[in-house]
């Protein structure tokens, strides 16, 4: 039983930068939230871990975070202001992003996953996945176009 506790800890940490950078996709970059959300998910973790099996680990990891997340959405008083970033910014205009396409960019791009991974995360099929990857990567071209327009007409 040692043993697997010390193996989960040593998973967290390794997975908790992850989590947090993940995390702030969620929270549009809000780091209260993000910080609060990686916690509960990691405590989440290791109530759950006798009955985890250990190499799908990563994406328990990221299942629970937007299972949490999820389920406080509805709840508006649950998240501090999002983050104010410069316009012309690559985070500003993955926040920018519809929450759907945001999410999957999170998990594609910046944690990259395969779709395999983040369909099994978000309850989704691996091509739904790729769909809105592929929308998502789109936006994100646009946004960052507009952002750097904004920048020198400034």
């Amino acid at each position: 039983m040692g043993n697997r506790r010390s193996a989960l800890e040593s998973q967290l940490l390794r997975l908790a930068p992850r989590m947090r950078r993940f995390a702030l996709v969620l929270t549009k970059g809000a780091p209260e939230s993000a910080n609060g959300l990686v916690a509960a998910a990691c405590d989440n973790l290791w109530r759950k871990f006798d009955h985890r099996d250990e190499t799908d680990f990563e994406i328990a990891a990221f299942h629970e975070m937007v299972t949490l997340w999820r389920d406080h959405l509805s709840n508006a008083d649950c998240l501090e202001a999002p983050a104010i970033l410069p316009p012309a910014s690559p985070k500003a205009a993955i926040l920018s992003l519809p929450i759907d396409d945001r999410v999957v960019i999170g998990l594609m791009v910046i944690e990259r996953l395969s779709a395999a991974q983040t369909s099994a995360i978000l309850g989704i099929t691996p091509l739904r996945a790729g769909q809105i990857h592929a929308r998502a990567r789109r936006g994100l071209d646009l946004a960052l176009a507009a952002g750097r327009r904004a920048e020198g007409a400034a």
